[in-house]
């Protein structure tokens, strides 16, 4: 397993930011389409990380590259929440996890006394190979 890790400052831009962190270390190693996945994903946990927790500068996105699994983990100093209640979109908008449960394999919220960690798992990722890239055998 391989992972790569960035810490950016909690402010308004840093969405942005994770998503060009993601796009950078992914691009060539997984395909269009799952990058595509991956990037609205992202944007999503990271735009949750700058609007809702009540305290912490900073947010951390982790990528973790198994042979047939991508996992993107998006951790905060936020208390938590309990993902069984983002079943249905709210007037203030909440369609943002609805989308990642719609596009994940797998995801979920672990909390922990120094924060909370949003995590999603894509078991599709098609490998190709490439100069920069692992060779990974495709689905």
């Amino acid at each position: 397993m391989e992972t790569w890790t960035r810490w950016f400052a909690r402010r308004i831009e840093a969405p942005g930011w994770a998503r060009q962190f993601v796009s950078d270390v992914l691009r060539g190693r997984i395909t269009e389409d799952d990058l595509s996945s991956v990037l609205t994903m992202t944007s999503e946990l990271a735009t949750n990380t700058v609007l809702h927790p009540e305290r912490g500068e900073w947010l951390g996105v982790f990528i973790d590259d198994h042979a047939r699994r991508l996992i993107v983990r998006v951790r905060d100093a936020g208390s938590g929440f309990r993902p069984s209640h983002l079943r249905e979109a709210r007037e203030d908008g909440g369609l943002g996890l609805m989308l990642v449960d719609a596009l994940a394999s797998r995801w979920g919220a672990d909390p922990s006394p120094n924060g909370t960690e949003v995590w999603f798992e894509l078991d599709t990722v098609r490998w190709r190979a490439g100069e920069d890239s692992n060779l990974r055998p495709e689905d």
